[in-house]
C-alpha cells in the first residue's frame, strides 16, 4: 500500500476540540488507486463526512483480511463510497453509500455466495461472471444491498437484502438464471416496457410469472459466517431483478424475436 494523504489539522486543548481535513488523497491499494476527500471533528459534535473514488480494485486482496478463505478467485471493483456521520457516538451512527461495477469477478468465491453456489445447477465457484453492478447503502448499523447483478456466458445472478451488523446477520434474496433459453413474445412486450421506465403493477406480475420457471429463487437467513439458504417459490420480484432478467435476455434474444 502506498500513500499520499495531505492533510490540515486544528485542535484547541483548552475546548476539547479539533478537526482533520484531507484532501486529495492519493493511495494504491489492492493492486488499484483510491483517491478522495475526508472531514473528520471531535469535541462538541462528533463528525465524520468523506467521498472515496477507487478504480480497479483487486477484489481478493481487498477482502483476504477480513475473511477466513484462501481462495478467493479473481475480480476487480471501480466506483465511490460517501460517508457521512453526525453527532457520532458509534458505528450505528454512520451512514454510507456505495455504487461500484464489477469487471471478470469470480463472485461465487465469495462468503454466503460460496454456499448459495451449492443450490445453482452447473456451476462452479470458479463461474467467471464478465461484470457486475453493486449498489449498497448503511443506515443505523444496517446494509441494505439494494443491487448486486451479475452477468456471465453461464449465469445471471441478481440479490438484494440486508445484512445488520456487527452480528452479519442475514435476509436476502438471491435469483439465478442460465441465460440459454429463446425467450418469447410476452417477454419482448414487457422487455419493452422496462425500457421505457418502471413497471406497473400489471407488468411485473407477469413478468414474475414469466420468470418463475426459469430462476432458481432462495432466501438467505443465518449469519454471515452461517448462512441458511432455501428453495422458495417466485412470487413477485422487484423492479430491478425482473429489470435486469428481461433486459439480459433482450441481449441474447434471437434477432427474429427481438423485431416481431
Amino acid at each position: 500500500v502506498e500513500w499520499r494523504v495531505p492533510f490540515r489539522a486544528t485542535f484547541s486543548p483548552p475546548r476539547g476540540t479539533g478537526q482533520v481535513e484531507v484532501h486529495d488523497m492519493n493511495a494504491q491499494v489492492a493492486l488499484g488507486r483510491v483517491v478522495g476527500d475526508a472531514s473528520w471533528g471531535w469535541g462538541l459534535s462528533n463528525h465524520l463526512k468523506g467521498s472515496i473514488r477507487f478504480y480497479h480494485v483487486d477484489l481478493p486482496r481487498l477482502l483476504k483480511p477480513f475473511v477466513q478463505i484462501q481462495q478467493l478467485g479473481q475480480g476487480r471493483m471501480s466506483g465511490r463510497l460517501d460517508v457521512d456521520g453526525r453527532h457520532l457516538h458509534s458505528f450505528q451512527d454512520l451512514r454510507a453509500t456505495l455504487d461500484a461495477d464489477l469487471r471478470h469477478t469470480q463472485a461465487l468465491e465469495f462468503p454466503v455466495l460460496r454456499q448459495v453456489s451449492t443450490f445453482l445447477p452447473r456451476v462452479s465457484t470458479n463461474t467467471l461472471f464478465q461484470e457486475g453492478k453493486l449498489r449498497a447503502n448503511m443506515t443505523r448499523g444496517v446494509v441494505r444491498l439494494q443491487k448486486l447483478a451479475l452477468s456471465g456466458a453461464l449465469l445471471d445472478m441478481f440479490v438484494d437484502g440486508s445484512i445488520t451488523l456487527p452480528q452479519g446477520q442475514l435476509r436476502m434474496e438471491v435469483t439465478a438464471q442460465t441465460p440459454q433459453f429463446t425467450p418469447d413474445p410476452l417477454a419482448v412486450r414487457v422487455i419493452g416496457s422496462a425500457l421505457l421506465g418502471p413497471l406497473s403493477g400489471e407488468a411485473l406480475a407477469r413478468a414474475s410469472s414469466y420468470l418463475a420457471s426459469r430462476v432458481v429463487h432462495l432466501h438467505v437467513t443465518g449469519t454471515f459466517r452461517n448462512p441458511t439458504i432455501r428453495f422458495e417459490p417466485v412470487r413477485l420480484l422487484t423492479d430491478e431483478a425482473v429489470r435486469f432478467f428481461l433486459l439480459r435476455t433482450s441481449v441474447t434474444a434471437p434477432a427474429s424475436s427481438s423485431t416481431r
